[in-house]
């Protein structure tokens, strides 16, 4: 039940209790957003990473260097989108 003292403070924009209780949980979803956001950038900067050191690889077959081969990248690029 609400008395007449905390409604004059509401209307006076002093916090009240389930105010605070809704900004913690909301800051905490809000970071938890931004955490898991980090999270995925990572996981795909490692996996375009991993991607292109196993393309290399692939294309250089223990070379110093690799002759990019467009037939590889276009054949890979086919069964990725099939999948």
């Amino acid at each position: 039940m609400v008395n007449r003292s905390m409604k004059k403070k509401r209307k006076a924009g002093v916090m009240t209790i389930d105010t605070v209780l809704w900004s913690d949980v909301r800051d905490l979803i809000l970071e938890t957003r931004r955490m898991v956001a980090r999270g995925v950038n990572a996981a795909l900067v490692w996996t375009n990473f991993e991607i292109g050191r196993r393309i290399v690889e692939h294309e250089q077959k223990g070379k110093a260097r690799a002759g990019y081969a467009e037939q590889t990248m276009r054949r890979l690029a086919q069964r990725l989108t099939l999948r």
